[in-house]
């Protein structure tokens, strides 16, 4: 059928087999585009993502460093607990006539202070042995009170 109908049609003019082409080529190049945009798009939405993982890992970041610092602050401050129970274990195991005539008892006393300090460092410690310090810092506070007493 279709051979009789090609025999049939008369066959285009050069004018008109041009201008089928150009539409043909017109209808590529607005596929084309098409594509071109699509890409585009995408390639915005892959920069976004990018920045806004930029924007977690940073934020990520800022927290771990802060977490570093407050752990060596804990660090520190347990030393700084541990010095004071040396100083007041050294200065309850000496005999008055072995201690430092100079030496000022106010400063070896485990006062309010160093209880909140010790009640501190164990609220801001995840480690449950630090836990225990709560409720120990009463107990040495409490003792080294009547000994100094």
């Amino acid at each position: 059928m279709e051979v009789v109908k090609s025999l049939l049609k008369p066959k285009p003019t050069p004018q008109q087999q041009l201008r089928e082409w150009q539409r043909r080529l017109r209808n590529e190049g607005r596929n084309i585009e098409r594509q071109i945009q699509d890409v585009q798009k995408e390639e915005k939405k892959v920069e976004k993502a990018i920045q806004d993982a930029a924007k977690a890992m940073a934020k990520e970041l800022v927290q771990s460093r802060k977490a570093v610092n407050q752990l060596y602050e804990n660090k520190d401050q347990l030393n700084s607990i541990s010095m004071h129970l040396g100083k007041i274990v050294g200065c309850c195991d000496r005999r008055p006539e072995q201690q430092d005539p100079h030496e000022d008892p106010a400063e070896v006393d485990v006062g309010q202070e160093d209880h909140q300090a010790l009640v501190h460092v164990a609220r801001s410690c995840s480690s449950p042995r630090l836990a225990l310090m709560k409720n120990t810092s009463a107990f040495i506070a409490n003792n080294t009170r009547m000994l100094h007493n």
